[in-house]
């Protein structure tokens, strides 16, 4: 008696499953080679994949009567399999007729020529995994290569032969994300990669997004003259001839060439300060300094890293102060572990104590990194500190920062210049970290109660230069003697003016005299200076966002809204400007203040 498949049975135990089973007996040619095979039963689920009422299914042969279109029959040799042969199959389909992609698994029913089958819809999984395939390859943002992709193509590419590299980096587009938000900053990324994109159109390379305002275009086999032509077309359509609101030139642009290559790397190396140079025209010609955030700190300490090499090491100074104390002795001597640390890394850098060096203070760098950041947090949550998310997000960024530079290094055999490079990194985020953010574990909330409200918004611009000038020059607050508001009192010095809108709105100007702008310069890059006149606004420029986003916080604390614009420097200070003074020792520091 040939066997039947009892279907009252099945529902008992299939028709509540969420996904597609079904039981179908295999349909055989004289030859004994599968050719169709029919649904003996099928539950609602398997019925809603299909797309079919299940009367359109049960006992229906599946290519003639269901889908007769459907001339891929490459299920069929795995049904054969189970249905004959006893075994378990799995089986990736793209159903063309359905538009759905199935995972179909089949194995022995209960009599010969029978098999069960589950089928599961993969499509939205499978979106998801190509999407992540992509990402994995390609910047979401902008659709071009991402650094994966580019470490992939370095470590892939044969050594030798000519090459040529363009590094592009976005002009101002920290203040372009301050002034008109990140949807704006966004914008101008794309429009920059666009426009790289067209000018490279017909040549033969490849773009990469290699960081956040960074875009790197390799040009493998080119000629020296072929890939400074490309440059130069690439920095045409870069330049901005209409746009108010982004800058004149959208980005900076160096280029390196080189004729027997064996790393990629060394030629981003040299574009890349190319590229710099380049980036200081754009700011000199704007009459402004380099943004003020620790990474954007990172050339000007690297400078003063190189001067030091340079140097006699008994000029140098001990990096720690006793300002930089937070009053946690914990994480004090952690941080002065940090500061220790570093030092031993400048020291082998200036005798050029060569790689094993290098990779064993990294080591033990990279996990005192790890280690303080965890007591740091632990001791933040224990008191209820309500900036942990953004400080641990913080310790987040600069240690994938310090792993991108420690795998840098190991790529290109611990160079001194890519050690330098960490060097500067260390340094300019040991300072402004440890200064400017670190302080605010224990004095943050402390600072927001206990101060007396700001009747007027000016004063809290003062305040955050007092306590400023406490942390960096290491004065006691003693040691400042502060001058009441007043009219026309501003003298000439380094001037630099900030924008302020919102409920406060106007304009702020920090005056500091020669003096103090150079002990304030030695005391963020620990050396004793003399002849740095070039660097004295771009320290200012730093101190004074510093003191800026003090004020913004308090306001803020006491329910006024402002926003603050990166400082400038600017020739003078209007004439009816009120101004607050501070004198120290080391010079003085004047606050002046034009009200909208």
């Amino acid at each position: 008696m040939p066997y039947t498949v009892d279907a009252a049975a099945c529902s008992l135990y299939f028709d509540a499953m969420p996904i597609g089973f079904t039981v179908i007996e295999l349909q055989l040619d004289e030859a004994g080679r599968p050719i169709d095979f029919i649904f003996r039963y099928a539950n609602e689920a398997l019925a809603r994949l299909e797309g079919k009422p299940l009367d359109e299914l049960i006992g229906r042969y599946f290519y003639r009567d269901v889908f007769s279109q459907d001339s891929d029959k490459k299920c069929l040799a795995h049904y054969y399999r189970s249905a004959y042969c006893g075994r378990q199959c799995e089986l990736h389909e793209y159903s063309r007729e359905l538009g759905k992609h199935l995972r179909i698994l089949s194995y022995p029913w209960q009599a010969p020529g029978f098999c069960a089958c589950i089928l599961i819809d993969e499509t939205e999984s499978k979106r998801q995994w190509d999407e992540l395939d992509f990402l994995a390859s390609f910047d979401s943002l902008t659709r071009m290569l991402n650094r994966n992709s580019y470490h992939e193509y370095c470590a892939s590419r044969a050594p030798g032969g000519s090459a040529g590299v363009i590094y592009v980096d976005v002009n101002g587009l920290k203040e372009s994300n301050d002034r008109y938000g990140h949807e704006a900053g966004d914008r101008l990324i794309r429009e920059v990669s666009g426009r790289i994109s067209a000018a490279m159109r017909d040549r033969s390379c490849m773009i990469f997004r290699v960081g956040g305002d960074e875009f790197a275009v390799v040009m493998d086999g080119c000629s020296k003259e072929a890939a400074e032509a490309a440059a130069e077309d690439v920095r045409r359509a870069l330049v901005n001839r209409a746009e108010a609101h982004i800058p004149p030139m959208l980005a900076a642009v160096g280029c390196s060439w080189g004729e027997d290559v064996h790393q990629i790397n060394s030629l981003l190396r040299q574009a890349d300060a190319a590229m710099y140079a380049n980036k200081q025209d754009h700011y000199r010609c704007r009459g402004e300094g380099q943004a003020s955030d620790w990474q954007r700190a990172l050339p000007r300490i690297r400078s003063m890293i190189e001067q030091q090499m340079n140097e006699d090491t008994d000029s140098a100074v001990s990096m720690w102060r006793d300002s930089y104390r937070i009053g946690v002795e914990s994480i004090d001597a952690q941080h002065r572990e940090l500061f220790r640390m570093t030092e031993e890394l400048l020291t082998a850098i200036a005798s050029d104590a060569g790689p094993e060096a290098y990779s064993r203070i990294l080591g033990f760098l990279k996990e005192y990194v790890v280690y303080h950041f965890r007591n740091e947090e632990r001791y933040q949550a224990a008191i209820g500190y309500s900036g942990l998310e953004a400080h641990r997000r913080e310790h987040q960024r600069f240690t994938r920062t310090v792993l991108e530079h420690e795998k840098k290094m190991r790529e290109g055999g611990f160079a001194r210049s890519d050690v330098k490079d960490l060097a500067g990194t260390l340094v300019a985020w040991l300072v402004y970290h440890v200064i400017d953010t670190d302080r605010r574990i224990v004095y943050g909330q402390k600072e927001t109660a206990g101060q007396r409200p700001v009747t007027d918004w000016a004063d809290a611009f003062a305040e955050g230069v007092a306590g400023l000038l406490v942390k960096i020059s290491g004065l006691h607050e003693d040691g400042i003697r502060r001058r009441g508001w007043a009219a026309g009192s501003t003298q000439n010095g380094v001037v630099l003016e900030a924008g302020v809108a919102g409920d406060a709105a106007g304009r702020v100007f920090f005056s500091v005299s020669r003096e103090l702008a150079l002990d304030v310069l030695s005391g963020l890059v620990m050396r004793r200076l003399s002849d740095v006149e070039e660097l004295v606004c771009s320290a200012m420029c730093e101190f004074a966002d510093i003191a800026c986003r003090r004020a913004a916080e308090q306001l803020e604390a006491q329910g006024v809204h402002c926003r603050v614009q990166a400082p400038r420097p600017v020739p003078a200070v209007p004439a009816l400007a009120r101004t607050m003074r501070f004198e120290t020792d080391a010079g003085w520091v004047e606050v002046s203040v034009v009200q909208a």
